[in-house]
């Protein structure tokens, strides 16, 4: 289905271009709000240091491929050189991305379905967490490329394939997490896009072994109930799709190759156009084999030292309840929209007063994700009329980009998925007026939950409740200029004028472990090379190798990694006496 713009009803113009205007002024009102420290200090300081000179992995640790550090350069050669500007270039391209996202459901699902997901984005993705992270970079990339693989034949072109696979190769560029999104898309392209006469690929059955293989070393040691449902359950039940699909191709016979060779390597010299940019700067420069070491190595030490539990296994058993709740009001045919609409406005103001219902909707909405994976597989298989080839693209890709969220499973990880969420919508089938009218109710509910009480609320609440928690106030430093919780901005303004009253201006930092934004903010060039701990094992400043005046930052508990020893941070104290105690930070100077 194509609508044409001409074509709509004025209403449900109007009502597109207010949903869209609500998600866009509710990114750009909170653009500047909020932070987590070490991420604005991560990107900025990379940004910064390439500016100077220096290249990611061969001269300073980075946990990102390298592509963000010169964007971030550009936008802040633009709208100037703070964590504010770098916030602001990511908040365009972001607005821009929303708007032809929309644009393209729009194009096939209709006005009003569109309108509603105007409204998801708007509340559950950007403006939940603001700041340039390159996860979100990859989100957008990753759908780029499931909607350019939507259109046109049913067998993707080679023109197809090959724009599909540049986008992932950018996506590469920010962040090893787009490796799962090209997983997904190739395990698609086995499962779907083949002839249905075929016979059973050896090939095919090989790379499920390896995907299988994957899974086991990536979640091996850290396997527990919460990440079997979350993490493995869903790339899983891909997998077991592709499987099921080859050896009920066995009948016809077996053979070591089929029609997916030439699709997947079309698909694959796209990553590598796509990828060629970033890989030559990093072979020219040397930076390429300390990068290859570094993904290698730090996926045991993330695992090690920065895990967050995924959500409870109730949040699938919820979110069953909820799509058991949705299809009985889907029969009640006219009613069907009234009903859910009330139902959503009840929920809505239990959350607006409870914290446990609050958690409850984050929760099940979590919990969708694997429930939903396995759902439309299983209706692909039994012909549903309402999963297209769309739908089971985007569930392919979302199937393995949920480790995204490994070993990190804060909610503000599962944002990152949302791109691809509302993928879904612009993938599904709706047959009658009646379900199109159902699914923009069901949208509109989970959209505005999102703008009224997600986006108000604070980081360290989120997926607990809407509470606001500090007020929020403007960093001093110049490099600032984003509102963050109170107390972290009279804390860093305090951190600052110690150091500047205790060195001059030209006096470097060794700030950590975790806490390269004490450099940003200080102005100050920072002699720690890497901005997490875990990222180089290292257990903190090497005194022998530090120049005579220097200014040492100690963070007494880092969020990532372990907290230096009592013994160095007396070691620290003798060499540099002057130490000032903050909170959550230790500084030690010579004056």
């Amino acid at each position: 289905m194509r609508v044409r713009w001409a074509e709509t009803a004025p209403r449900d113009r109007v009502l597109l271009v207010l949903a869209v205007v609500i998600a866009l002024s509710t990114l750009w009102n909170v653009h500047l709000h909020e932070w987590y420290a070490h991420d604005e200090g991560t990107l900025m300081g990379a940004a910064i240091r390439v500016g100077a000179g220096l290249v990611p992995h061969r001269d300073f640790g980075h946990p990102y491929t390298g592509m963000d550090p010169l964007l971030h350069l550009i936008f802040m050669q633009i709208f100037g050189e703070s964590m504010a500007g770098i916030r602001t270039g990511f908040a365009f391209i972001a607005s821009a991305w929303l708007v032809g996202t929309v644009a393209w459901i729009a194009s096939r699902q209709g006005l009003a379905i569109a309108s509603g997901a105007a409204l998801v984005l708007g509340g559950w993705a950007f403006a939940v967490y603001p700041a340039a992270m390159p996860s979100w970079y990859v989100g957008m990339l990753v759908a780029a490329s499931l909607a350019v693989l939507m259109g046109g034949t049913a067998i993707p072109s080679r023109s197809r394939l090959l724009s599909a696979g540049t986008l992932l190769g950018l996506a590469l560029g920010f962040k090893v997490t787009a490796s799962y999104a090209i997983a997904g898309v190739a395990l698609w392209l086995m499962l779907e896009r083949t002839p249905s006469d075929r016979k059973c690929r050896v090939s095919v059955l090989a790379m499920v072994s390896v995907g299988t293989a994957a899974l086991v070393v990536l979640l091996g040691h850290q396997f527990n109930a919460r990440n079997g449902v979350h993490l493995l359950l869903p790339p899983a039940l891909v997998l077991a799709a592709v499987l099921f699909s080859e050896v009920s191709a066995a009948r016809k016979g077996v053979t070591l190759f089929g029609t997916e060779v030439g699709q997947l390597s079309t698909l694959g010299f796209g990553v590598a156009v796509g990828g060629a940019p970033m890989a030559i700067w990093m072979i020219v420069t040397g930076a390429a084999a300390p990068f290859i070491a570094s993904v290698t190595g730090v996926a045991g030490l993330r695992g090690e030292f920065a895990s967050i539990p995924m959500p409870p296994v109730s949040s699938i058993l919820l979110a069953g309840l909820a799509l058991g709740a949705v299809a009985a009001l889907s029969r009640l045919r006219d009613r069907a929209w009234i009903s859910t609409a009330l139902i959503m406005v009840g929920l809505f103001a239990l959350a607006w007063v409870s914290a446990r219902w609050h958690r409850g909707v984050w929760l099940t909405v979590r919990g969708l994700v694997p429930l939903g994976v396995g759902l439309i597989l299983l209706g692909r298989s039994r012909g549903w009329r309402t999963v297209g080839s769309g739908a089971t693209l985007v569930v392919c890709v979302l199937g393995w980009m949920v480790l995204t969220q490994f070993p990190f499973g804060a909610p503000v990880y599962f944002s990152y998925l949302v791109p691809m969420l509302v993928m879904i919508t612009g993938s599904l089938l709706f047959t009658t007026a009646d379900s199109r009218r159902f699914t923009t109710v069901l949208l509109f509910g989970i959209g505005l939950f999102g703008i009224l009480q997600v986006v108000p609320g604070s980081l360290a609440a989120m997926g607990q409740s809407r509470a606001r928690g500090d007020r929020l106030a403007y960093l001093t430093s110049t490099r600032g200029h984003l509102m963050v919780p109170e107390t972290d901005s009279a804390s860093f303004a305090r951190i600052v004028s110690v150091i500047d009253s205790i060195s001059p201006a030209s006096t470097p930092i060794w700030a950590g472990p975790d806490s390269p934004e004490i450099a940003v903010l200080a102005k100050r060039e920072e002699l720690n090379l890497a901005p997490f701990g875990f990222l180089s094992g290292q257990t903190g400043p090497d005194l022998k190798q530090l120049p005579r005046d220097v200014v040492v930052v100690i963070h007494r508990d880092p969020a990532f990694s372990p907290p230096l020893s009592d013994s160095l941070v007396a070691q620290i104290e003798a060499v540099l006496p002057s130490r000032h105690d903050f909170p959550r930070f230790i500084v030690f100077g010579r004056m």
